[in-house]
């Protein structure tokens, strides 16, 4: 044990490491961080099985490895408790499920739906580059639209059924540790590469649906609770001073909630613009009185709405914007609370592979703790 925490020249443990040592062995953390490391190594049960080795040959070094999981077992586990397809309705009043991924080769993040969309067809829709069309090329189906990148191809991914495993497992495919996941000649890793706490989609998906389903100028008010795994803040006191402090505390900013407050004020925000936008609108007609002069800013300004908005050659969606647009399915976001994991001093860089029936109940037991807090 002296060897393991070797206090440098002296060969002596400082105080401030045997009181490290002391901790460990009180609260058990040797053992916790040593069974969770034998889960990356050895599989987990239920979870994935035991990693096979590849090497990388590219640059002919031995040292290019990587461990590769196979995640059958936890596929089985999702189905052991879900129902498959997921399909779901407003009108019958049921929640809405979205999953998010990465398409690989266009590097940003889409979004799966369990409500259908307004031909009544559960899809995913969205643009492409012309060059990774993987076989689509040429297609009759496939739209083409002129954005600031190019000329552009409309992907549609169809789940007539509902969302399904495969959609699920997309969203948890962890690039290096699983092979991406193949959905629709397009592959796909873990949505939370780029947004792990998806809020800008949770509102663009609220915004679409209500406007282009449920045809509506306004959309209902919106709460939105986040509920963050990874500890977003630490005391300062607390900085990591060891290695593997260091690694869990850039997995929990790397991974953490990444939804800034500027998103919900940017949110609003727009909100804001549009009941301006339309008040002075209505305030227009209202004060020109002559009805001839009324009749010709109408006519204009109906004209003015069937413009094409520059937004509508940045976004995912299919569908070019009007100016018009822009000014329905208004919301307000009504309420956002963040539901956060508090710092517990016993974690390790390898808690994300703690499958222990043990941790597992203090988790839950935590995080009803921590949102009764929040939510009183």
């Amino acid at each position: 044990m002296q060897k393991f925490f070797h206090g440098g020249s002296h060969g002596k443990i400082n105080g401030s490491r045997k009181r490290t040592l002391k901790a460990l062995l009180q609260k058990n953390l040797q053992g916790r961080y040593y069974s969770t490391k034998l889960f990356w190594t050895f599989g987990a049960e239920h979870i994935y099985r035991l990693p096979t080795v590849r090497y990388d040959y590219k640059f002919f070094d031995a040292d290019n490895k990587w461990y590769s999981y196979d995640n059958t077992p936890l596929q089985s586990t999702i189905e052991s408790f879900a129902d498959f397809p997921i399909s779901t309705s407003f009108k019958e009043d049921q929640p809405r499920l979205l999953i998010t991924g990465v398409d690989i080769a266009e590097g940003k993040t889409i979004t799966f739906d369990s409500y259908e969309k307004a031909d009544g067809i559960r899809k995913t829709e969205y643009y492409v580059e012309n060059n990774n069309m993987s076989g689509e090329k040429g297609s009759k189906k496939n739209k083409t639209r002129r954005t600031v990148r190019g000329t552009d191809k409309l992907m549609t991914l169809r789940y007539d059924k509902g969302i399904e495993l495969e959609h699920v497992m997309a969203s948890g495919t962890l690039p290096g540790f699983y092979d991406p996941k193949e959905i629709g000649k397009r592959k796909f890793w873990d949505g939370g590469i780029l947004s792990n706490t998806p809020f800008r989609e949770l509102l663009q998906a609220h915004h679409d649906y209500w406007i282009n389903v449920e045809g509506r100028e306004k959309a209902p008010d919106l709460d939105v609770y986040i509920v963050n795994v990874h500890t977003p803040k630490i005391p300062l006191k607390m900085i990591p001073k060891y290695y593997d402090e260091v690694e869990d505390r850039n997995n929990d900013i790397l991974f953490g909630d990444r939804s800034s407050i500027y998103d919900q004020y940017i949110a609003t925000l727009i909100a804001d613009y549009i009941a301006f936008i339309d008040n002075l609108k209505k305030l227009a007609i209202t004060c020109i009185k002559n009805d001839k002069e009324r009749n010709t800013f109408e006519k204009e300004l109906t004209k003015l709405e069937t413009k094409e908005a520059k937004s509508g050659s940045v976004i995912n969606t299919h569908k070019h914007t009007k100016y018009r647009d822009l000014l329905r399915g208004r919301y307000e976001l009504t309420k956002v609370k963040r539901i956060e994991r508090k710092y517990r001093p016993y974690d390790n860089s390898h808690k994300t592979g703690d499958f222990t029936l043990k941790t597992i109940s203090t988790l839950i037991k935590e995080g009803e703790y921590d949102a009764n807090e929040l939510l009183g």
